[in-house]
Formats: structure tokens, sequence, C-alpha cells
């Protein structure tokens, strides 16, 4: 007997399918709110970029992919699907770090790993007072993703087959995912206030304050001292 393949089950699922749960206790809706605030303050900063950065240009376009690998890490979370969340938000990284250095005019000498971009990110930040921290948090954000991306140990990796286990909740994979979308999402905050802060007149009132009240007092002293 041969097995048949009838995608009528699959069709069903898909049409049933609610994310659930992500967002549905007060808790959950809590540990939510600073990853959310930081991220919304880096789409304030996308609205900058189009005002600073050339439309069409490595850096323009390197920038643009990193605040959507960002979103996709997010939602990717918020609908239950970690690990694919944890992939995206790698590449937001990497990709924010290919903006940075090609935003100074440089490149790496040799770009054979994204380790070697990294370091290229890192010796640019070194150029702008505070920043370097910021992108060093990055690249462990990085290096930790890693594990998850390449499945090094049993800890990352996802052990599902079935589709509807795929899209299980997990509150530990929910906390542990919005912590890293937070540790990413706020060092590329700080350290965009860091490269930009004296381009944020050119943004109306509202958009300029939130991303002024989504850092912290003492960071921004740094740069207004």
């Amino acid at each position: 007997m041969k097995p048949s393949v009838d995608i009528a089950e699959l069709i069903e699922f898909i049409d049933k399918y609610q994310p659930g749960q992500s967002l549905s206790k007060t808790e959950q809706r809590d540990i939510f709110k600073r990853p959310y605030k930081q991220y919304y303050a880096v789409l304030v900063w996308g609205l900058l970029s189009n005002k600073l950065l050339k439309s069409g240009t490595p850096e323009e376009t390197y920038f643009k992919e990193s605040v959507s690998d960002l979103a996709h890490g997010i939602l990717l979370t918020l609908f239950n699907f970690y690990k694919p969340a944890r992939m995206s938000l790698r590449s937001a990284c990497e990709n924010y770090c290919r903006f940075l250095y090609l935003s100074s005019g440089t490149a790496p000498q040799n770009e054979k790993s994204t380790y070697e971009v990294i370091a290229a990110a890192q010796a640019t930040a070194d150029k702008f007072p505070n920043v370097r921290t910021e992108i060093d948090k990055i690249a462990e954000a990085y290096g930790e993703l890693c594990l998850t991306v390449h499945s090094a140990a049993l800890d990352y990796m996802a052990l599902k087959i079935p589709f509807a286990e795929l899209s299980q909740f997990e509150s530990t994979l929910f906390g542990s995912n919005l912590r890293m979308c937070l540790k990413i999402s706020s060092s590329m905050n700080k350290s965009l206030f860091g490269l930009w802060h004296q381009e944020l007149h050119k943004l109306d009132h509202g958009a300029s304050d939130f991303v002024r009240d989504s850092i912290s007092t003492s960071y921004k002293k740094m740069f207004y001292a």
C-alpha cells in the first residue's frame, strides 16, 4: 500500500492556526514591552536613515535588512517559531555590522567570515565615543545565536517535527528569545544614538522624543556632558 499525500489536512491546519498564548497573559505582555519599545525606537531611526543614507547604497540596504531581520525575529517569536526567530536575529546582527562599517566608508580587507565583518564593525565603532561597547554586545549575541543556528548542543536544538508541535507556545523559549531581542535592539538603538544623535532634530518632535525616552539618562549624559 502506497502512502498518499493529501494536503487537505495541512490546509485545514493553516486555516485554523492561531499564534495564541504569546501575549495572552499579563506577565507575558510585561516581558514583551521592553524589547518592543527598543525595537520601535530602531524603527524611528529607520525614518531618520531615509534622510541620512543615500537610497540604493549598500549601507542603506544592509541597514534596512537588519531592521527587517529584527522584525522577523520578534514576529516569529510571537508566532512560537523560536528557532527560526533566532536565525533571523542572528542575521540582524550580521547585517547591522555590515551597515556600520560601510557607513563609515571603510570595509574589511577580507570578508571570508562573518567574524571578520564583526571585527571591522568593532574597529569602526572605536571611531565614535561610547559605541564600541554596544557593538561588542551585538557580537556577543551573534556568537550565542550561532549555537542555535548550528545546533551545536542539545540545548539549542528544536527536536520538533510535526507542524502542530513546531508552533506550540513555550514560556521558557519565549522569554529567552525576547531577552535576546531586547539585547540586540537596545544595542542597535544606543549605537545609532551614538552615531546620529546630533541629527535627531531632522525628525518631528514626537519621534525624536520617543528615541530619547527609550535610552537611559546615564547613556545620554555621555553625549551631552
